[in-house]
């Protein structure tokens, strides 16, 4: 119920802030969880109220923590009690909380903040030891650099493949957690609270793995990202367009290519005119030569010759050609129709004739 409260008000604030750090970050946690769930639209208002809440949760979780002194520079995770090993991820969640602010003039300000946050978070785990040998080799600069995108793309699947796998043990460990809680009877009250504070140590540090190899990406994204509203910023202050430029397209195309008889059979014509082929402003053949004399002997006997070909200059004249085209092309239909009609009726007489009327009839001749 207290996830699906909306108010903004300063007493809700008082008493969100107010509480004890325990419970500070579990309501910071679950805004996290809803708002990677939720369907609502990141620039909605309610989805940025949630935002703001959970943002300011996790900012008065951290002054806590710093304040009491969990983030000690002289202890490593061994030192580290369970139920404080989970704080290590308030910086985390503070980097998600400011990538989801959607105002777009202070966008480069969240990036720079979620940067920061994402870095502190990746520092804390690397001196407590929760971080992968891979992870840690790339948060310190230790992997040489490439430029070979295969290189780059097999980095990033072995990543990937590293993520999924600490997904699935995390998966495998909280079925396990469940199982555990659900024992009853002596034989699971035995050594029971030891086997729950491994389980939840094993849960907490995998879980910071994951959400070091996420912060390790975010942080990569976030320079990228920033570096391109600042190229942005400056090409607006210097009054240049951001637009990308318009492919150019000739004003007056070259001619089309013209494959004359014979050109096919000689390789060196040949290989000529595939080098000419498929060039910007060429026009690309739509008919062959045969079909083009015909075209043009076709107009030329409809009365139009050249001029009429289609593309004219006057485009009352081709509307006017398309119409006398396409009477005389009925006319001709009608002409053929008449013609076998003519004919199959000279067939018929002549067939009277050979055979007058009653020259079927056998009955009675003999």
């Amino acid at each position: 119920t207290y996830l699906l409260r909306t108010n903004n008000s300063n007493m809700a604030d008082a008493d969100d802030t107010g509480a004890p750090l325990p419970a500070l970050y579990a309501r910071a946690e679950a805004l996290h969880r809803q708002l990677e769930q939720s369907s609502l639209s990141s620039g909605s208002e309610e989805f940025q109220t949630l935002v703001s809440k959970g943002h300011r949760l996790l900012r008065e979780a951290y002054r806590r923590a710093v304040s009491t002194g969990l983030f000690s520079r002289n202890e490593d995770g061994d030192d580290m009690h369970t139920n404080d090993i989970k704080y290590l991820l308030i910086p985390y969640y503070l980097g998600h909380f400011e990538l989801r602010h959607s105002d777009p003039d202070e966008r480069l300000a969240h990036l720079d903040a979620s940067k920061r946050n994402f870095e502190s978070f990746v520092r804390l785990a690397a001196q407590y030891g929760f971080i992968t040998d891979e992870d840690k080799a790339e948060w310190e600069g230790k992997k040489a650099k490439s430029g070979d995108a295969r290189v780059a793309r097999e980095e990033l699947m072995a990543r990937e493949k590293r993520r999924r796998a600490a997904l699935a043990r995390l998966e495998e460990l909280r079925q396990q957690r469940v199982k555990l809680s659900q024992k009853v009877g002596e034989e699971a009250a035995y050594n029971e609270d030891a086997d729950e504070e491994e389980i939840d140590r094993e849960i907490i540090t995998t879980l910071i793995q994951v959400s070091v190899t996420d912060a390790l990406r975010e942080i990569k994204s976030s320079e990228e990202e920033s570096e391109m509203l600042t190229m942005i910023a400056k090409m607006r202050m210097a009054g240049q367009s951001i637009a990308p430029p318009r492919p150019s397209i000739p004003k007056d195309p070259k001619p089309p290519i013209v494959i004359r008889e014979g050109d096919l059979d000689r390789v060196d014509k040949r290989q000529e005119l595939m080098a000419k082929m498929f060039q910007p402003g060429w026009i690309q053949p739509k008919y062959t030569v045969e079909q083009a004399g015909e075209m043009e002997m076709r107009h030329a006997v409809r009365g139009g010759g050249a001029a009429s070909a289609p593309g004219g200059s006057d485009t009352h004249h081709g509307g006017q050609a398309k119409e006398d085209d396409g009477a005389e092309e009925t006319s001709d239909a009608d002409t053929d129709d008449d013609e076998d009609e003519l004919r199959r009726k000279r067939d018929y007489d002549s067939w009277k004739d050979d055979h007058p009327t009653g020259s079927g009839n056998t009955i009675g001749q003999g």
